[in-house]
């Protein structure tokens, strides 16, 4: 009914998604945020959970969070080239993750936690090395973690709990000096943190950033040894 004003003015006055704060840090440049619901005759950018840079009217953020979203990632939202911001946590969707989502340089949050993708990590991620926040946790993602992982060195967050991986953790990840989230609980993620990992835990004085560090650690159920957790699941 896109035809119809009256339908497209009760779709606008439905449409009351909004947007999480940028990440400290990241450049704060001036943007146009849509209200408006999908599919109406605006330009995508008035679109609500879309926001462009104002100067250039480039899709800069697309947000979907804990509103039933479903389906499956489009391949086409790797041809963002500008797009920094991809927050779709809380969700249905389903499907892989497309390799073209880890050619986008400008990524800096990638969050889908709490939905049903399946498939492993795409290499293509181990490249970013702007990305502050990839947030997995609590899908069905498998598969073991890449040693390049530690290649992407701006993380701050880093979680892939809740996924049937398997494998051990990289020592290599112990290169995220700036990490200040870390999750690995809920896996079948085997072995033993390593030291390089806890040695960029506060306390004790003298670490470096790492806030929290959740892993299985805990009970007969513990499959990997962590004496640096700040908190252990079995």
């Amino acid at each position: 009914q896109l035809g119809n004003p009256e339908a497209v003015a009760a779709a606008n006055a439905a449409c009351a998604l909004t947007l999480t704060p940028p990440p400290l840090g990241t450049d704060v440049i001036p943007r146009v945020s849509g209200t408006d619901a999908w599919l109406t005759p605006v330009h995508e950018c008035f679109w609500g959970g879309a926001e462009c840079d104002a100067d250039s009217l480039t899709i800069d953020r697309i947000e979907f969070e804990d509103n039933n979203l479903s389906g499956s990632l489009p391949d086409e939202v790797g041809r963002l080239e500008d797009i920094r911001f991809i927050y779709l946590e809380r969700g249905g969707v389903g499907g892989t993750i497309p390799s073209s989502y880890g050619d986008l340089e400008n990524l800096l949050v990638f969050d889908i936690d709490f939905n049903q993708v399946s498939g492993t990590i795409p290499e293509t991620f181990y490249d970013n090395t702007n990305m502050l926040q990839f947030d997995l946790n609590n899908n069905t993602l498998t598969g073991t973690l890449d040693p390049r992982l530690g290649d992407m060195t701006a993380l701050r967050f880093l979680q892939i709990g809740g996924n049937p991986m398997t494998g051990t953790i990289p020592t290599e990840l112990g290169n995220l000096e700036l990490l200040i989230v870390g999750g690995f609980e809920f896996t079948d993620i085997q072995g033993s943190m390593p030291q390089s990992i806890c040695d960029n835990r506060v306390p004790p004085i003298g670490g470096g950033f790492i806030r929290s560090l959740i892993a299985d650690c805990r009970g007969p159920g513990a499959q990997l040894e962590c004496n640096c957790c700040t908190e252990c699941k079995a």
